[in-house]
Parts: structure tokens; sequence; C-alpha cells
């Protein structure tokens, strides 16, 4: 299937143009890309599951690997496997489409059981088109997005005019409905003709997922509820914010509060001060590192009595193997 006429992608991120407003600019969000904001609870667990089934089938393949290779391998399954159905998703969407317009279709041997599924459908429900594939606009919020089917079926008269989405996830979950009611069927504006004019929208009667799976299929209705389109306008604010919303700022520098008065210092930091004055730049950078690898501070207003009397014993041993260091007096 190919990609809606009017989508582009940006950064792995598609957003759509219009014909003639906005100078063709892709400035409307798409509304697959704002539903992915929801929360998904599954996808972690989904990954997890995903690579440890492969590493348990493929055990000799990760153990004849180095470390890194191995790794790499495991990481990147889950994304193989979900392009992989979204490759075969895409497919069945053509040829569906197909079907409900009387178009000829071709079929590759991957997706067979699924077009088995749409056959079904299509002989059993007997739906008859008014829009497919069809990209609709919000000029308030700028969304848009291609629908699946827009239509009546014949075997369920009371549903009207019903907008149905394709699925062939391996389930059915609750963002689906924000996509297609919420983004859809209750959030568009107008409508693209095949020649580009612009529809007016006329919200559906009813909305439905078609779930096609390589066993048969199920058609799983969707509430025609502005709970839906309230939540697909919270996940728009999501994708703004993420785009748009203000970032944090730079790290604050703490001030360095002088403990003592300037002529109050003790004499012990004093002469601590002064031997440290003594040493190389190379001395003072080793130093250094010493102080903090002990837990002492570097910066002397920090000090306690304890810390200034261990590190005049370690600047001692600096300046003592220098020969052209001064004598240490005290």
């Amino acid at each position: 299937m190919t990609s809606p006429k009017w989508a582009v992608d940006i950064n792995r991120t598609r957003w759509y143009r219009h014909p003639t407003r906005h100078g063709g600019k892709p400035v409307y969000r798409s509304i697959t890309s704002v539903v992915g904001a929801l929360p998904k609870p599954a996808l972690p667990t989904w990954a997890a599951n995903t690579v440890a089934e492969y590493a348990v089938l493929h055990n000799d393949v990760i153990a004849g690997l180095p470390a890194d290779d191995a790794y790499q391998l495991l990481k990147n399954i889950p994304w193989q496997n979900r392009d992989r159905a979204a490759g075969r998703g895409s497919e069945v969407h053509q040829v569906i489409d197909n079907m409900v317009n009387g178009e000829d279709y071709d079929v590759e041997a991957s997706v067979e059981p699924w077009i088995a599924a749409a056959t079904t459908f299509v002989k059993e429900v007997r739906p008859e088109p008014e829009l497919t594939e069809t990209t609709v606009y919000n000029e308030k919020h700028l969304f848009a997005g291609s629908f699946d089917f827009l239509g009546r079926l014949k075997t369920f008269p009371e549903l009207g005019r019903c907008l149905i989405d394709w699925k062939t996830s391996k389930g059915v979950y609750p963002d689906m409905g924000v996509q297609v009611v919420g983004g859809y069927a209750l959030g568009a504006d107008y409508a693209l003709d095949a020649d580009d004019g612009e529809l007016p929208w006329q919200p559906p009667d009813s909305a439905a997922v078609v779930h096609l799976t390589d066993k048969g299929y199920e058609i799983r209705p969707v509430p025609m509820d502005k709970a839906f389109y309230r939540a697909f306008l919270a996940a728009l604010e999501i994708r703004k914010w993420e785009k748009d919303g203000p970032k944090l700022g730079d790290p604050l520098e703490v001030p360095v509060v002088c403990k003592y008065p300037p002529g109050e210092e003790p004499w012990d930091l004093v002469l601590l001060k002064e031997r440290i004055a003594q040493l190389s730049l190379a001395q003072k950078l080793e130093c250094s590192l010493t102080l903090r690898e002990a837990g002492i501070p570097t910066n002397p207003n920090k000090m306690t009595a304890k810390h200034v009397e261990a590190a005049l014993g370690m600047v001692g041993v600096y300046l003592m193997s220098d020969p052209d260091a001064p004598v240490l007096a005290r």
C-alpha cells in the first residue's frame, strides 16, 4: 500500500500537506502519529517477550556471535518484527480496498491467511463504499489522516454510514477508538476528493474496527463518544509539547561562600594555600585528583580542620619530591 498522496515523513514522523493551504507546507500532524502519544502499557512486555522468544529459539546463533554483535541483533528484534507486521498490514489494506471497490488485486503468499479473512468479510458483510482511503483535515488544530472505509454494510443496515479501520495487529486496543472516532469521525472538518477538492465532512452514523487475522475477522463497534475526541486532543498537546514545549534550564552554578572573612583564616589553612601555590601545574592537577579520591574537598573553604591536616600532608609529599621546592617550614 502506498503512502497517502499528501503525506510526508520528516525525521521518521508522518506529517500532511494540503494542495492549496499553508503554502503546501507539512503543517498537519498525522492522526496516527498523534495517537501514538497515548500510553501503551503492553508495549514493554511485548518487546521483552519478543527478544526472549528469539533468544531461546536461536540460542546457537547468539552464542556464536561476539558480545557487541549479539547485543545489536537482540535489541533490534522487536522493531524488525514490528516493521514486518506493518508491511503485511499495508498489503492487506491495499487488497481489501481493491476488494470493496471491485478491483483486481495480487496477493503475496505471506498474507494469504489475512486475505482469506478479508474475502470472507466482504462476502458476508457486503460493504458498499462511499469513500475509501480518503484524507481528512482539521484546520483549527492542524491535524490530518487517511481513513480506510466509509460506507454502508448491507448485513448491518442499522449502522447507517459506518467509518471503518482495517486492523491486522495481534489484538484490538483502546487507542484504536481514539484514532477512528476521535481523529477521523469526530475530528475532521473536511475531506479531499480524488481531484483534491474539499468535501464538507458529515460525521458518520457509526464507527468500527474490523480486525483481520489469520483465523478470520471480527467487527468491533466503536461508540461515537466525544471522550475519544478529548483523549485525541490530549495526545495532540503531548505531541506539541514534545516538539515545541519549554525546555529545562541550564544547570545553576552554586556560588562558593567563603567560610572565613579575609584575614581571619586559620593559620594551617593559610599555610595549605601557600604550599599549594608552590606546586607546579602538573603537581596541582595530580594532587587535586588524589584529594578527591581520598574524599577531601579541593576547595579550601569547604575543608574541615581534619581535611586541612590531611591535605597538608599530601601537599608536603609532592613538595618533597621536587628538589627545587623550598624547604618546608611550619
